[in-house]
């Protein structure tokens, strides 16, 4: 991936985290490991700037909107 772009597995994972609310089961769900769904997120966290899902201790939110920042 280059620095500064979103990709197409990126949004797969954030799709599928928002419906899941869940790292474990987005990571079972996409075949890949809660590592790989961490580092989706945190990538295009950096890539917006803002953080645009919750981390609890159980369970992955939406964040705010964008347009909130």
């Amino acid at each position: 991936m280059i620095a500064g772009n979103i990709s197409i597995p990126m949004l797969r994972v954030l799709v599928s985290l928002s419906r899941t609310q869940s790292f474990s089961r987005t990571a079972e769900q996409l075949r890949i490991t809660r590592p790989v769904v961490r580092h989706a997120v945190h990538g295009v966290d950096a890539v917006i700037g803002v953080p645009l899902i919750l981390r609890e201790r159980n369970s992955a939110t939406p964040g705010r909107r964008v347009s909130d920042y």
